[in-house]
This record gives structure tokens, C-alpha cells and sequence, in this order.
């Protein structure tokens, strides 16, 4: 699987093959996933801390909030933190919304891997930051970037902490076409529902 397969799972509907056709209601109909419910429950009873989110595209704000929403169903008081990865696309957005649906929200510059020595300098201040940055034991970490500096310092940074990838199957196949199973068996746990 790669790019190119990443739509061949959608419905013909999704594609448009006349311009002049009426538009389709097609909208996917959301349904509480019980193996997701179930898994996300017994991560909250051994933890205590706040989930946090790391974000660097505003775009998986909705999956985020989504997510949030289920934690927040499973446990009413439970703390969600955003960690946000900031570039030009966050400025679209209304900052003040996006805060309603958490209890605390933190922003580093997003920066690219580089061995310039400036955007070095840059990425040590930005590592140092995260490791200052007040992570709990006890919180929890979920991420989606997988090739972000910002969330691959918390991932690193932190290894108490329960991690969780927030992934699509389609977005799993393109950033890593599984090729081989044994290597996700040997170094993932697979023991979350995929949506």
C-alpha cells in the first residue's frame, strides 16, 4: 500500500465522475467503537496525569477533539492537554474555540531536522523546552506526526509514560507500508482499534 491506495477503500460515491450531478449526502456515520472504548478505559484506570495531544496539523484538530470527547465520556474529570506544533496553518484558527475543549494548551515552533547550525540551535533551545516542559509519569502521550521533532522529544524524552499513536490504517500505510508483520509484532502493540 502506499499513496496511491490511499482512497481505494472509499465507496464509488466519494468520486466524482459528473460535475453536473446533484451533491449526495456522504458523510460518514460516527459509531462508538467498543474494543476503543474498552482499550482507552483500562489505560485511564492505570493512569492518573492528563492526556496530552500533540498536534502539528491543524487538520486532525476534529479526530483530536473526537478523541478528547471519549476520554472525557470514560472519565468526566480527566485533564486533556494540546500540545501544538506551530506554523503558518495554525493562524487560521480561532485559538479561543480550540481552547474550550482542553484544560491546558502548549506551543512550540514547528521545526524541520536539519544539521544547519542555526536550525540546530534552534531545535537544542526547542528540546531543552520539552524536557523542562513539566510532563507527569503519570500523563499520557498521543501522538499522530511520527516524523515531528516536537512530538518525537515528548515520545523520547518521557519513557514512563504511556504513549499512544493516533494514526489512520491509511496514513499507517503510507508513512510505513508494512511490508514485513514481524517487525510491527516485535516492536508495536497492536491492541487498539483502528479506525
Amino acid at each position: 500500500d502506499g499513496y496511491d491506495d490511499a482512497f481505494k477503500k472509499m465507496p464509488p460515491e466519494f468520486f466524482i465522475s459528473d460535475l453536473i450531478q446533484p451533491i449526495k449526502e456522504n458523510k460518514k456515520s460516527l459509531v462508538c467503537d467498543p474494543v476503543l472504548f474498552r482499550n482507552f478505559s483500562k489505560i485511564l484506570d492505570k493512569k492518573r496525569g492528563t492526556s496530552w495531544f500533540i498536534v502539528g496539523d491543524p487538520g486532525l484538530l476534529v479526530l483530536v477533539i473526537s478523541m478528547a470527547s471519549l476520554i472525557r465520556q470514560i472519565s468526566p474529570g480527566w485533564k486533556i492537554g494540546l500540545i501544538i506544533e506551530k506554523h503558518h496553518r495554525w493562524g487560521i484558527m480561532d485559538m479561543n474555540e480550540v481552547r474550550s475543549y482542553f484544560d491546558d494548551i502548549k506551543i512550540f515552533p514547528r521545526l524541520f531536522y536539519s544539521l544547519r547550525p542555526g536550525k540546530m540551535w534552534k531545535q537544542i533551545k526547542t528540546a531543552l523546552a520539552i524536557r523542562k516542559s513539566g510532563i507527569s509519569p503519570e500523563d499520557i502521550l498521543i501522538g499522530g506526526g511520527a516524523i515531528s521533532l516536537v512530538e518525537n522529544c515528548f515520545m523520547s524524552y518521557f519513557p514512563k509514560n504511556y504513549k499512544i499513536a493516533l494514526i489512520s490504517d491509511e496514513a499507517f500505510g503510507v508513512c510505513f507500508s508494512p511490508k514485513d508483520p514481524s517487525f510491527f509484532q516485535t516492536h508495536f502493540s497492536r491492541r487498539a482499534a483502528t479506525f
